[in-house]
């Protein structure tokens, strides 16, 4: 069964898997926190950080155009009716910049518990994404047998998919030496063309999304040990503790490994869950965390202000790349 989409929200996730300590950061001066509010839905405050990710419309774009140009890289070497696509995942954009909210509802937490909505026709969702095959480098198809293998080979650069992959560079389809990294490699070089080189302002990872998510771990991870934050979860843990369930953090609850054992949520689950998502309501984990993160995403802009601008110069360099092709 493939890893359950826990009720924590994304960026609370994120935000605890960072390489700074926690006594690190205690020897640092607290970032002030701004008034608390107490929302009842989710909330739409943009968190800082998102004003240097390309909007979704941007997202689309960089799409098409590296489809384009993977389309037309196909052709070069026969496959002049080729289908395949440059998905958005495989871009390897995500949308980060939600505000706090609640990933599921308390109807959904009702009924599917931690499991995705639809999890209760039997899991088949998740077998049938497992089964279609996408390659973990490109995200293209992992035509992987037959005769499509020598496409999969021109497309992802790699003659099987998985880490264990032959790479193809070097070898020759319809007279012409395959690229290093197949055409998909090739499409995103020529939209990354001239674009700043991220590990010249700081960053450990050459492609912007790592960049943003680095800095947004590490701001989170310290609004978690914050006194708010902290005395929040405390209030959960309690009001969990009042419903019969013992568990001292959100992710505690979110991440029981019985969860995972089940292809569809459990009567207990559910219990969980939804007790979950009602002592979220109680201990105003959804203003908590919007204060806090907002607070500290701020002063993360402040510290990483070059880095993060360069971010910013990289996906511009894209977007003008990508209209030149669409």
């Amino acid at each position: 069964m493939k890893t359950l989409r826990i009720l924590v929200t994304a960026f609370l996730a994120t935000g605890l898997a960072t390489g700074c300590s926690a006594d690190d950061k205690s020897a640092e001066t607290p970032v002030k926190v701004g008034p608390v509010s107490t929302p009842t839905a989710a909330t739409t405050t943009k968190m800082p950080l998102a004003a240097y990710l390309p909007t979704e419309d941007e997202l689309k774009t960089l799409a098409r155009a590296q489809t384009s140009l993977l389309r037309d890289c196909m052709a070069e070497y026969g496959f002049t009716d080729s289908e395949l696509e440059a998905p958005s995942d495989w871009l390897l954009f995500k949308d980060i910049g939600e505000g706090t909210d609640l990933p599921v509802t308390l109807e959904q937490a009702q009924q599917y518990g931690y499991h995705p909505a639809g999890t209760d026709t039997g899991g088949d969702s998740d077998d049938q994404e497992s089964d279609s095959g996408s390659d973990p480098k490109s995200g293209l198809p992992a035509l992987a047998t037959g005769e499509k293998e020598t496409e999969l080979l021109v497309a992802n650069g790699q003659a099987v998919a998985g880490a264990s992959a032959s790479p193809a560079a070097g070898q020759r389809v319809n007279g012409k030496e395959v690229p290093a990294g197949g055409c998909a490699g090739r499409a995103q070089q020529t939209i990354a063309k001239d674009a700043p080189a991220l590990k010249k302002f700081g960053s450990d990872n050459a492609d912007p999304l790592n960049a943003i998510l680095e800095i947004r771990a590490e701001s989170h991870s310290s609004a978690m040990q914050t006194t708010l934050f902290e005395n929040m979860e405390k209030s959960w843990s309690a009001c969990m503790k009042k419903s019969g369930f013992s568990y001292g953090s959100l992710k505690s609850a979110a991440e029981d490994g019985e969860w995972s054992t089940n292809q569809v949520a459990s009567e207990r689950e559910i219990s969980v869950a939804t007790a979950d998502v009602k002592c979220r309501m109680s201990a105003n984990y959804l203003g908590v965390t919007e204060a806090v993160f907002l607070a500290y995403e701020k002063q993360a802009v402040e510290d990483n202000a070059e880095l993060l601008q360069a971010v910013r110069d990289y996906y511009d360099a894209m977007l003008r790349n990508a209209a030149k092709v669409v």
